[in-house]
């Protein structure tokens, strides 16, 4: 990275190291804008295959987020597990079913077309509120119709640890005989 300061590990303006194994030029670099240069407070060069296998070296840069954003930091939510099925036909038909009943109870239709018309009629009104309304309303309708349509683990059995690890052992077993006989898996 050249910008009239130097954040390499090196201290040095010397030449920097290749980041290629097949030739002996540095050909990744890290850019950032001007505006981001005060945020950065290293950047490095690791080794080749670390911390993967790869032909380049793994470059990184190391940003002050609390510089960058202020005070402003989003809290970081976990990816969410195991949620809709697509390749199932019945649950996207329960999905879309529960959506549209809830898109009705809400009237979302309605408020959408109005809104458009009126950013259409009025292109210079501060529609945000309503905007921001509808998509809260059209998020939480999508999320009810996703909890109704997976699947549901029932009640009717007493739970138990044993029990849990059987039904993973046959249903890997299950996956295992499909893939024996060359039919496509899902993992």
């Amino acid at each position: 990275m050249r910008t009239g300061r130097s954040f390499d590990n090196t201290a040095t303006d010397s030449t920097p190291p290749s980041t290629y194994s097949r030739g002996t030029n540095r050909i990744d670099f890290l850019l950032v804008s001007t505006g981001l240069l005060t945020s950065v407070l290293r950047t490095g060069i690791l080794p080749y295959d670390t911390p993967f296998l790869s032909d380049h070296r793994a470059c990184y840069i190391d940003l002050d987020v609390i510089s960058l954003f202020s005070d402003r930091i989003p809290s970081i939510i976990p990816a969410k597990y195991h949620g809709l099925e697509l390749q199932d036909p019945r649950i996207v038909n329960k999905y879309y079913n529960h959506l549209w009943k809830q898109i009705r109870y809400h009237k979302l239709d309605i408020k959408i077309q109005e809104l458009y018309a009126s950013a259409v009629l009025q292109p210079t009104l501060n529609l945000g509120v309503q905007y921001e309304t509808i998509d809260k309303l059209l998020t939480e309708a999508m999320l009810y119709a996703e909890s109704k349509s997976t699947k549901q683990y029932s009640t009717q059995y007493q739970w138990s640890p044993a029990l849990k690890q059987a039904v993973y052992q046959v249903k890997n077993w299950q996956m295992r005989i499909k893939e024996a006989n060359g039919r496509l898996i899902h993992r």
